[in-house]
């Protein structure tokens, strides 16, 4: 059974909320910074000195302890899980500012880690501090001073990484860089290619001795995008896996003769997943620029391998298998994000679903699951040879006409492709801001539900100059039948059946599941709220200082558990799922780190 529950701007209606969801907390620390020195160790009284840290070693990425968050999403399967259970359903309404920190200017949409009792954070523009996770105190920070000119998406760090007793980032002049986890000095200093063209906006997976990433690339120049490994302890590369054939080579054949030099763009600007098991990394892939086929000379063409799940060999980079979500895309409809990694059964039920393979397999599977991108549809496919199993329709989409499950081939609405420039706009779901976006969902172990953050926009749009990168113009628009800009909604991996269903008068973006049977997920409107994992109800809010953009983790420090997310919002998506709720009431920036926790019994 389906239960919607909608919001307002800023209660929920239809939901009884606690007594614990309108409260504003305020900023008490604001962290200021010489921005002409690179690393700053930091020891005082009230400030712990950079102790030796116990290492991250293999095991711990494989099987993360609990107190700790070592990467993105929390593990390696992109479950965006915590398994602390103190805060919970009944405990919620005494969660408490624990502390919060200032942080460095710019688009803020960044995920810490934690490891031994300390937390480290990236900032926007290549600034890395780290943290006592009690208190906030500061430990050291390191700024990176770009060897060029940095262009827009390299502003932002979605992530970084922690391995041995390395932290790892990729920073927005094309470099990656090892840090010490204890003082912050650079151990080592990489280049991947030209940065005039390359950047990084979000950071490193660790597997196996390797730093895996991906990159975002240039819009109008061909910038050869690839996602690349390298030697974790050196920095050395060791291979690269363009995502863009050249003459010749597999998948040539799909670009309908289109000359090399003007195959641009198809990044790989999300984090991987890997599977311990099958050895396999997972990365997704955007589209193609310019979007409109029009102005690549007609040519009807799948364009391999953009919006895809690459499927790679971790040693070599050599590809397994892929899947191609959206072919011919004109719209910048990209399928960049998360791919959860599940042991579960394929049982879908037809009418939860869309589209089933005829021949599913019986109990447990190694899946793929999730929604890789824009459309809003779900992918559930073997994560060993990529066969389809099943699709389900979230959000209304009009782009994607068909599935076959029998070859996992995409048909395209051919009416909404344009056939000149500066025409007539067409009508197209989702818009180039989501449908689904960068906002990470979660995935429960326990319940076997996954929770995932959309947006229900549309555009009207024409193929054109307005847009220097993509060559669109676009007005955006809502889906039909609704006047709500946000949409959470609870999945059963199994059946595909839609738990509950959340809708936002704002933006709903980044996700954390607990063990505690709590959704964290912040808005648009500077709301961070505690759901209830099995209804979706509302059981906690707080109003921070800006847009909750950051990513939501959780982690333990001597027993106590706390919870961690940053506001400050700035630029892209954001600027337009704001601008479509039509709140006037809240102000991009005023970046901060904010943690949380239950009082300690001394205190209560």
């Amino acid at each position: 059974m389906q239960t919607l529950i909608q919001s307002t701007a800023i209660g929920l209606a239809g939901i009884l909320l606690t007594a614990c969801v309108t409260e504003v907390v305020a900023n008490d620390l604001d962290v200021q910074s010489d921005p002409a020195t690179e690393t700053i160790e930091v020891a005082s009284a009230a400030t712990p000195k950079a102790e030796p840290l116990g290492p991250v070693t293999e095991d711990m990425l494989i099987n993360p302890p609990p107190s700790s968050w070592l990467m993105y999403r929390g593990n390696h399967a992109s479950w965006g899980f915590s398994a602390l259970d103190q805060i919970d359903t009944y405990t919620i309404c005494d969660l408490t500012m624990a502390w919060s920190v200032g942080m460095d200017p710019g688009s803020n949409q960044t995920t810490p880690v934690v490891h031994d009792g300390r937390l480290y954070i990236a900032h926007p523009k290549d600034v890395i501090t780290a943290h006592d996770a009690t208190t906030g105190d500061l430990i050291w920070q390191y700024r990176h001073e770009p060897t060029a000119e940095r262009w827009g998406p390299g502003e932002i760090t979605r992530a970084i990484a922690i391995y041995d007793d390395k932290i790892y980032h990729a920073a927005s002049d094309a470099r990656i860089i090892a840090l010490s986890a204890t003082s912050g000095e650079v151990v080592w200093d990489t280049s991947v290619g030209d940065p005039s063209w390359i950047t990084h906006s979000s950071g490193p997976i660790v597997a196996g001795g390797r730093v895996f990433t991906g990159r975002t690339c240039g819009y109008k120049a061909p910038a050869r995008c690839f996602i690349a490994g390298h030697d974790a302890q050196t920095g050395e590369e060791l291979w690269r896996t363009e995502v863009i054939p050249k003459p010749g080579e597999p998948g040539d054949e799909s670009w309908a003769g289109l000359p090399y030099e003007e195959r641009i763009h198809g990044s790989v600007w999300m984090v991987g997943s890997y599977d311990t098991e099958l050895d396999t990394l997972y990365w997704g892939t955007s589209g193609p620029a310019p979007s409109p086929e029009v102005l690549r000379g007609g040519r009807k063409a799948d364009m391999l391998f953009t919006n895809s799940t690459l499927a790679l060999d971790p040693a070599t980079g050599a590809m397994k298998w892929y899947v191609q979500h959206l072919p011919r895309d004109n719209w910048d409809i990209d399928h960049t994000y998360e791919r959860i990694l599940v042991d579960a059964e394929v049982r879908p039920i037809a009418d939860a679903t869309w589209k089933q393979s005829a021949d599913l397999p019986t109990g447990e599977q190694k899946l793929l699951t999730g929604i890789p991108g824009k459309t809003g549809i779900v992918w559930t496919m073997d994560r060993q040879t990529g066969e389809f199993y099943w699709a389900k329709q979230t959000i209304f989409q009009n782009v994607v006409t068909d599935i076959d499950p029998a070859t996992n081939t995409v048909s395209i609405n051919e009416d909404l492709v344009a056939a000149e420039l500066e025409g007539e706009p067409d009508y197209v779901c989702p818009s180039l801001a989501g449908g689904r976006d960068w906002p990470a969902g979660a995935y429960n172990p326990s319940s076997g539900a996954m929770f995932m953050p959309m947006m229900t926009l549309c555009m009207n749009v024409a193929a054109g100059s307005k847009d220097p990168r993509y060559r669109l113009n676009p007005e955006l628009a809502l889906a039909p039948n609704t006047d709500k800009v946000g949409r959470l909604e609870a999945i059963d991996v199994e059946t595909g059946e839609t738990l509950w269903v959340n809708e936002s008068d704002h933006g709903v973006l980044t996700v954390l599941a607990t063990a505690g049977d709590l959704l964290f997920a912040g808005d648009s409107q500077r709301r961070f709220r505690a759901y209830d994992q099995t209804t979706g109800a509302v059981l906690w809010e707080k109003i921070l200082g800006g847009p909750v953009t950051g990513t939501p983790i959780s982690y333990a420090v001597n027993g106590e558990q706390y919870v961690a997310v940053s506001v400050g919002g700035g630029g892209g998506a954001i600027n337009a799922w704001t601008f479509m709720s039509k709140d006037r009431t809240t102000r991009q920036g005023g970046n901060t780190l904010y943690v949380f926790k239950l009082p300690s019994s001394e205190t209560k």
